[in-house]
């Protein structure tokens, strides 16, 4: 990661043009800045491929910058696949900062969200397309960053969001089995369980379960039997 080319673009030193969204996350003003980021050159981004828009093209291949709903997007990466290498970018707010302004009053309220996104989010994602990860030309790109989210409210009601990039916080890729295999700390006993695996990293059970069942696909982990109504795991050689 270029820490100082993704500040100067998150603050704005370097330009990125985006739509915001009344109503929704604002999510196109992270996007939009990503797609600076890892196409500096205007005439990469938006590039028709078929019949879709890429979001960028590079000499790297094809980038799409997704921020959930992989499931969505599985026939469009599938066709990008049979004609060039693919690599996913996949934002995580990894500390979010929540600001609501309320216009009747002038009133500025500022709280942290309790939700914390790590590297293990994609795998919430992988789980809806596990049918292309078998291919080597896929790769997916994991940029956590922090952000501000401003609400506009009346009384209880949020009447706009937007959601503002901060901070680049760091970069994993995920391009090679070797990549995802390290996801398994080695802190973790020879067999262990989702719930181990949660437990030690500090996730949601639900994520460890998503890993979990992603490495299983991948060949990188397999049942090992049962603890209770806990199915163990082990990591393969």
């Amino acid at each position: 990661m270029d820490i100082n080319r993704a500040k100067q673009i998150f603050s704005g030193e370097i330009p990125f043009s985006s739509k915001g969204g009344i109503g929704t996350l604002a999510e196109k003003r992270i996007h939009a800045a990503l797609k600076v980021y890892y196409a500096p050159d205007p005439a990469d981004r938006e590039v028709a491929i078929g019949s879709y828009i890429a979001d960028a093209v590079t000499e790297e291949g094809i980038f799409e910058i997704q921020s959930r709903d992989f499931y969505r997007i599985e026939k469009k990466l599938s066709d990008f696949l049979s004609v060039a290498k693919v690599t996913v970018v996949y934002p995580v707010i990894a500390k979010k900062q929540i600001c609501s302004f309320f216009p009747d009053t002038g009133e500025m309220t500022t709280r942290f969200s309790p939700k914390k996104g790590t590297v293990y989010s994609l795998f919430d994602e992988l789980v809806g397309i596990k049918p292309l990860l078998s291919s080597n030309r896929l790769s997916f790109r994991v940029f956590l960053l922090t952000a501000k989210e401003l609400r506009t409210m009346r009384g209880k009601k949020v009447m706009r969001k937007e959601l503002f990039p901060l901070e680049p916080v760091e970069e994993t890729v995920f391009s090679h089995l070797s990549d995802y295999r390290r996801m398994i700390p080695s802190s973790l006993p020879p067999l262990f369980t989702s719930k181990d695996l949660a437990k030690t990293l500090h996730i949601p059970l639900n994520t460890a379960r998503s890993t979990l069942n992603v490495l299983k696909h991948l060949q990188i982990i397999e049942n090992a039997g049962k603890s209770g109504r806990s199915t163990l795991c082990r990591l393969l050689p």
